[in-house]
């Protein structure tokens, strides 16, 4: 971890974790294990929140980015939207451990 980040709450890492079935967010891949990234780099943001954050397999992870063949904030912000949209389908809130059909 990067010199004065500090390390992402549990309960926000579950979070992430559950709504992505901890697989990877790239709905081509979700390949597993993964790291949590930020969508918006932490450089840039300063802060760890749900709504910027994403599970990614090392490989996907290594092709965030801008260039060609790299998957861009867009498409990553895409693919969060679309896993949140499963949770509010089945009528559940994102990362709602109590109800078995959220999961």
């Amino acid at each position: 971890m990067p010199e004065g980040r500090p390390a992402l709450p549990a309960e926000l890492r579950r979070r992430v974790l559950v709504e992505a079935g901890h697989r990877c967010a790239i709905p081509t891949c979700r390949r597993h294990p993964v790291d949590i990234e930020h969508i918006d780099d932490w450089a840039t943001v300063r802060e760890h929140r749900f709504e910027n954050l994403i599970a990614l397999c090392p490989t996907c992870h290594r092709r965030k980015g801008s260039g060609p063949d790299q998957i861009d904030k867009k498409s990553l912000r895409q693919y969060k939207i679309n896993l949140a949209s499963r949770f509010h389908e089945a009528g559940c809130p994102t990362g709602d451990q109590e109800s078995r059909k959220c999961l």
